[in-house]
């Protein structure tokens, strides 16, 4: 999917990073770049068109981790569930929230949003 496009997909733990090279390299997939880091101490070569986080952290948390990943258009992609208002306010100065997209997982009872917030 996507073969005109470069992915750098980011993890502490090495298990899960061996298993993202074990799949590529049985799948053939030759747009994704799996690295082991805390997101806080990656430094990218070039900055990225878009950050995405799913079951990572608070969106607050995300903003403050990840906030030297994209280029200055750049887009954050928050994925949540069941969405927090309280979370939603406590998002830091210099952020807006862009979208909120609800998204319809086949044969899933529970919420799922995409949240696309941009630096002001």
């Amino acid at each position: 999917m996507n073969p005109d496009k470069e992915f750098v997909l980011l993890d502490s733990l090495g298990k899960r990073i061996r298993f993202q090279k074990q799949v590529q390299f049985e799948l053939k997939i030759n747009n994704i770049t799996s690295v082991e880091s805390r997101v806080e101490a990656y430094q990218p070569e070039d900055k990225f068109d878009g950050v995405l986080s799913r079951a990572f952290a608070s969106i607050q948390d995300m903003l403050s981790w990840c906030h030297h990943l994209p280029k200055e258009n750049g887009i954050y992609y928050a994925l949540k569930g069941q969405l927090s208002e309280q979370e939603l306010q406590q998002m830091p100065a210099g952020f807006s929230l862009v979208d909120t997209i609800v998204l319809h997982v086949p044969k899933l009872d529970e919420q799922r949003h995409l949240l696309k917030i941009a630096k002001q």
